[in-house]
């Protein structure tokens, strides 16, 4: 939790988007923020993304994605999105990016660790602490209605029910 709360007091790294349904934490995302010389530019991260089971396949990351997307473009000096997602992961997660327009880049991400050693368990805990820990008043929240049921005009994955959409955001992005 250190991390998040770092992050919380320094928008500067980035910031969090939470997708709310009916009161009830659905997902959630963190933003950071890369530099890129060739481009000129910050390529915005989108890390952290966890989407609670019961709201899965209902359109939440859609709308977090679409959300992260609209406030890329309004920044002015965003030249693109990367998603950072763990290799071997979960199949529909990937390829419910590429439906959004995300594709494999041309790069491969070495990294060494002088935290975590292999950050996979840590990761997985610190989203689930971080949607457990939503709503206390400290972060930056997306207001998401859960209309009775959404269609593709509004933003929403219909099908089955009811899907997430959101609304409005209150972002610092410092």
């Amino acid at each position: 939790m250190r991390g998040v709360k770092r992050l919380l007091r320094e928008p500067a790294r980035g910031f969090y988007l939470l997708a709310e349904c009916d009161g009830v934490v659905a997902g959630q995302t963190m933003v950071t923020f890369e530099w890129s010389g060739w481009r000129d530019g910050n390529f915005w991260w989108i890390q952290s993304v966890y989407v609670a089971p019961a709201f899965r396949r209902r359109g939440v990351f859609k709308a977090l994605f679409a959300r992260v997307q609209h406030l890329a473009r309004r920044a002015g000096n965003v030249c693109g999105l990367r998603l950072y997602m763990e290799r071997g992961g979960d199949e529909r997660a990937r390829a419910a990016s590429r439906a959004l327009g995300l594709a494999p880049a041309p790069y491969e991400m070495l990294e060494t660790d002088f935290v975590l050693g292999h950050p996979r368990d840590a990761f997985r805990k610190s989203a689930r602490d971080f949607a457990a820990s939503a709503g206390d008043g400290r972060g930056d929240h997306v207001h998401q209605q859960c209309p009775p049921r959404a269609h593709a005009a509004d933003g929403g994955l219909g099908g089955g029910g009811r899907a997430a959409r959101i609304e409005d955001a209150h972002a610092n992005l410092a």
